[in-house]
């Protein structure tokens, strides 16, 4: 049932029906809340284990965004361009169109990268130039550093 008032309302039945709109708003975030906590995501991908680690972690719609960049990940090739003490820089780009291409700079020791798209300062998720990457170089989990608070499952509940 949507919110149907119109001029003719009353104050008492606009209240009546706003009340019972706002309930029936927060009844279905709960509902949204308590599966996206407690669902395990499947994929068209097999769960390797960065994308394991994503579905644990991420909510339902951020794994979603998350398995679109490693999608788009898979179609991508990653050559070394530099490579500076445990520093390496790579240039990501997509099938045989190498005009759109990334520089992707990976610190062996850590994990860390960064990616002149940018993605991940803008949205907060890890792009499909970091996911290619991270994949070749066989890192089970996405860095730590790499993981909002607020894009976990478990925000919420954290506060």
């Amino acid at each position: 049932m949507d919110f149907q008032a119109s001029k003719t309302t009353s104050v008492t039945e606009f209240f009546g029906i706003y009340e019972m709109t706002v309930r029936r708003w927060r009844e279905e975030e709960e509902l949204k809340e308590f599966n996206s906590i407690r669902a395990t995501p499947t994929s068209v991908f097999p769960l390797v284990d960065l994308l394991q680690h994503a579905s644990q972690i991420y909510t339902l719609h951020l794994f979603r965004v998350f398995e679109k960049e490693f999608g788009l990940a898979t179609g991508t090739r990653a050559a070394i361009i530099q490579f500076e003490d445990s520093t390496l820089l790579y240039r990501v780009h997509t099938g045989g169109n190498e005009g759109l291409s990334h520089h992707v700079t990976y610190d062996c020791g850590n994990h860390l990268t960064d990616c002149t798209c940018r993605k991940y300062q803008v949205m907060g998720i890890i792009c499909s130039h970091i996911i290619r990457v991270l994949h070749m170089h066989s890192v089970k989990e996405i860095p730590t550093a790499y993981i909002r608070r607020r894009c976990t499952k478990f925000a919420k509940t954290e506060v």
